[in-house]
């Protein structure tokens, strides 16, 4: 299946294509780092549609653009809800919390919609101050690594300013990104069922993505071995199946 995403901060009403996560792409992950997110985005991204307003690499989007994507990839593979387990931190309990994506991600958008002016394929905010930026970029962040993060913000900023003082970027392009955009990374009030000891549990979705599917990839060797014993097939063969048809396929082997 092929799911398609339009792109909020990226002018002209570009789209993205984006392709069932399949075992090839599910070995690959290892860490859970920008690179990794972009990296995963880049090997599911579908060709079925070449135009101008097809977005065909992730490290273009702006992070609020991945953010998107990488939620419609995480609700085409495991559902709309979240379900973690987390260990209280006063009885040393393990409890369950569940929440819908959807509803936290409505909860975080602003309550007005911020446009900003089209420049170079971007859109271009101004703070009160006189000082103009675009969103942060993929390519901005690979531009960084391996580099300190005092200096890794630096270039950053840098390259994210259109006009203005750099001094006053500094502190205020940060700010007003997360105001313009806020990302999914925050923390959620939860209370043990055990001791009703209330405390946070912190969600970041890039992470939580990309851990669940390093968590999966422990299954997917035993799902390999029993569909290559059943069924003959080689390994190439199975990894290159749209995961819900490889689930499709253990189930009927369960119920069979």
């Amino acid at each position: 299946m092929v799911i398609n995403i339009p792109l909020e901060y990226c002018p002209e009403n570009k789209w993205i294509f984006l392709n069932e996560l399949r075992g090839v792409e599910e070995q690959m992950v290892s860490g859970s780092r920008s690179i990794d997110a972009i990296m995963l985005l880049d090997a599911c991204i579908g060709s079925v549609v070449e135009s101008d307003f097809v977005v065909s690499k992730s490290a273009s989007l702006t992070i609020p653009d991945r953010e998107a994507v990488l939620t419609a990839l995480y609700e085409n593979t495991y559902g709309p809800k979240v379900e973690t387990t987390v260990q209280c931190r006063e009885c040393k309990q393990p409890f369950d919390i569940d929440f819908i994506l959807s509803d936290l991600i409505s909860s975080l958008k602003p309550n007005e919609a911020n446009a900003g002016k089209e420049a170079n394929g971007f859109y271009v905010f101004t703070t009160n101050n006189g000082i103009s930026f675009r969103m942060c970029t993929g390519d901005d962040e690979l531009a960084v690594m391996g580099m300190k993060p005092k200096q890794a913000e630096e270039v950053i900023i840098s390259r994210c300013l259109i006009k203005g003082d750099r001094k006053k970027a500094r502190k205020e392009i940060p700010k007003a990104m997360s105001q313009l955009a806020p990302l999914i990374d925050v923390d959620i009030d939860t209370i043990c069922p055990d001791c009703e000891t209330g405390q946070k549990f912190h969600f970041n979705l890039q992470s939580y993505l990309l851990n669940s599917i390093i968590r999966d990839k422990k299954l997917l060797t035993f799902e390999v071995h029993r569909l290559a014993v059943h069924y003959g097939w080689g390994l190439n063969e199975i990894l290159q199946l749209p995961r819900s048809i490889r689930h499709n396929f253990l189930s009927i082997l369960e119920t069979g």
